[in-house]
């Protein structure tokens, strides 16, 4: 009852189509690189061993700071989420009770409130484009 069923469908069809989109390339991409790791350590150890060991003694460090950036950057994606299906919420009401907002004049305090919503969708986005930057580097 605290959700607006537009927001929630609107939460349910982008979920839904990013967890499509995620199980489709997870599997290939895992394979793919599951065979270039085993392929690059034979290749290093072979090549200069004591290279490698140093490299192999770095990798759980390097992941360490991998999966705090991974997990923050999934935070920040799920604000965009949540941004755009307040956006998208308020187009679904608007749209489901059109003639109620046509008879009392109400289509630009709709428009103005959509475009809040965006405005704000949009800081979102240009906030995680900076941290997303910020932390690839």
């Amino acid at each position: 009852d605290a959700h607006v069923s537009g927001e929630l469908s609107s939460r349910l069809i982008n979920d839904s189509a990013s967890l499509s989109s995620l199980t489709q390339f997870t599997t290939q991409t895992m394979l793919g690189a599951i065979v270039k790791f085993a392929g690059s350590l034979v290749a290093m150890y072979a090549t200069h061993p004591q290279l490698a060991l140093f490299a192999t003694i770095i990798t759980p460090l390097n992941t360490m700071l991998v999966k705090r950036t991974g997990r923050t950057v999934g935070h920040y994606g799920t604000v965009q989420n949540d941004a755009m299906a307040k956006a998208n919420a308020v187009a679904i009401e608007v749209l489901g009770s059109i003639r109620t907002v046509q008879s009392n004049v109400g289509e630009n305090n709709e428009a103005i409130r959509f475009m809040d919503r965006l405005n704000y969708f949009l800081r979102v986005i240009k906030g995680t484009v900076y941290l997303q930057t910020v932390l690839r580097f």
